[in-house]
C-alpha cells in the first residue's frame, strides 16, 4: 500500500467498549479498493502484520463500508435467504445481491420490499 493509494482514513468508535474501533479507509481509486477487497477474500487469515511489518499479528477483516440502511438491507436479505434456502448473499459497491444456486441468475435487492418477492 502506498500513501497515494489512501485518500482518507479514520476510526469509527464501536458500541463495544473493549473492541478496537474499526478503521475506515477511503482509497484514491475504485480499482485500488476492489484489489484490496479481492485480495482480502483470497487470504482468509489476513493479519495486520501481513499488511505492515510494524503492526501486530492481530486478524484483520476487510469489507466495504456500508451505510446504516445498506447494513440493515444486507442483514435482512441474509436472514430471508437463509430461511428460504438461497445459497449466496453479498454486497458490492453498496448494492445487495443474492443467488439461489451456482447456476442461477443473481437478483439485486434494492429495498426491504424486494425481499417479499424472493421465494
Amino acid at each position: 500500500l502506498r500513501r497515494e493509494d489512501v485518500a482518507a482514513a479514520h476510526r469509527v468508535p464501536s458500541f463495544q467498549k473493549k473492541k478496537t474501533p474499526s478503521l475506515i479507509v477511503q482509497f484514491g481509486s475504485r480499482m485500488t479498493r476492489d484489489q484490496w477487497i479481492a485480495k482480502a477474500k483470497e487470504l482468509r487469515d489476513l493479519t495486520a502484520n501481513s499488511i505492515n511489518k510494524n503492526f501486530p499479528r492481530s486478524r484483520v477483516f476487510i469489507s466495504e463500508h456500508l451505510t446504516p440502511e445498506s447494513k440493515v438491507l444486507l442483514a435482512r436479505t441474509k436472514e430471508k435467504c437463509r430461511a428460504i434456502g438461497w445459497k449466496y448473499v453479498w454486497c458490492r459497491e453498496g448494492k445487495v445481491f443474492c443467488r439461489r444456486a451456482d447456476e442461477e441468475k443473481c437478483v439485486r435487492v434494492d429495498s426491504l420490499d424486494d425481499l417479499a418477492e424472493l421465494k
